[in-house]
């Protein structure tokens, strides 16, 4: 098995939008179609 490297937006998330996952994905929809993947990335501040 192969894999493929290839590069994926990295999205910062806070408490707020984790506990609101659905709604956070569809606000980045549009990244996700143009990449077929997005890499959510917790928020500590």
């Amino acid at each position: 098995m192969s894999s493929i490297s290839m590069d994926v937006p990295i999205l910062q998330i806070n408490e707020y939008e984790l506990q609101h996952l659905v709604r956070f994905i569809y606000k980045h929809e549009q990244l996700l179609k143009e990449f077929g993947a997005i890499k959510i990335q917790l928020n500590t501040d």
